[in-house]
């Protein structure tokens, strides 16, 4: 069985790591059929098809199921933001509508009103 690590380096300077605490692990799962030791070999077995057959790949299962359904709820919870944001910026939108109808409403009375005001004052003239 082959296993290959990898942490993130710097590539100017061999000495410096980026110390994130990330590794990459690379096992080559074809070679379940060489391991002669059980649990290893279920491991393996779990790590190529997915399929838990021992209770230490069942456990991990678990917990991997666990971790997925938190990735997926925090990924929704970041997209609430997006959410949030489109439904401001269509407010904003039907704000700016509602604003321009009643301007040109207010348009239409000032119209108006300066319109029996000039009818008023005719009347008056008239008398």
């Amino acid at each position: 069985m082959t296993i290959y690590q990898f942490e993130n380096i710097c590539t100017k300077d061999t000495n410096l790591y980026l110390q994130d605490g990330v590794k990459k692990i690379i096992i080559n799962v074809d070679a379940v059929e060489n391991t002669k030791n059980k649990d290893l070999k279920a491991f393996l077995e779990y790590m190529k098809t997915g399929v838990s057959k021992s209770e230490f790949t069942r456990r991990l299962n678990n917990m991997v199921e666990t971790v997925k359904d938190k990735v997926t709820a925090r990924t929704e919870y970041n997209f609430v933001p997006g959410y949030i944001m489109d439904a401001k910026y269509e407010q904003r939108e039907l704000d700016k509508k509602e604003i321009a109808e009643a301007k040109a409403e207010t348009e239409k009375f000032k119209e108006e009103n300066a319109r029996l005001k000039a009818e008023l004052e005719k009347l008056r003239n008239k008398q």
